[in-house]
């Protein structure tokens, strides 16, 4: 018994020194923040706040609304990408996890064809509204 229970613990301690490492390479990987921004509310009705920053990491373009991101709570909520001069052409993102606090989104976009896009948008799928809009710059 003092055998197999010294092995369970043995497995266990290599499995969390495994996760440990794991965390640690990821931690470890080159980042490059891309841009960031905040968001500015559409209008009185839609209560929007909060920062964002769009990094590129271990070759994926991640999207992370930072630790103050706070949206009012509305129905099919979704996260896109859109050029003001060219609304209908948006590229939703993911619906939205949370209405407030940290999120991060892996964007279907390259970091070339992110520079197409000047708007990370909160959007109300549901009711075709926007809630909120942070202006990014990609150079």
């Amino acid at each position: 018994m003092k055998t197999l229970l010294l092995s369970l613990m043995v497995v266990y301690g290599s499995v969390n020194a495994v996760n440990a490492m794991t965390d640690i390479s990821i931690a470890k990987q080159e980042k490059q923040v891309l841009t960031t921004s905040t968001f500015s509310p559409i209008d009185r009705t839609h209560d929007i706040e909060g920062s964002l920053k769009i990094e590129e990491v271990g070759g994926k373009i991640l999207l992370t609304l930072n630790d103050d991101f706070k949206v009012q709570r509305g129905p099919d909520l979704r996260v896109v990408l859109r050029d003001p001069c060219f609304p209908e052409e948006m590229v939703v993102v993911a619906k939205l996890t949370s209405f407030n606090g940290k999120q991060v989104y892996e964007l279907p976009v390259s970091k070339e064809m992110l520079k197409d896009f000047s708007q990370v948008v909160i959007y109300c799928a549901k009711f075709h509204v926007d809630f909120g809009i942070a202006d990014i710059v990609i150079e």
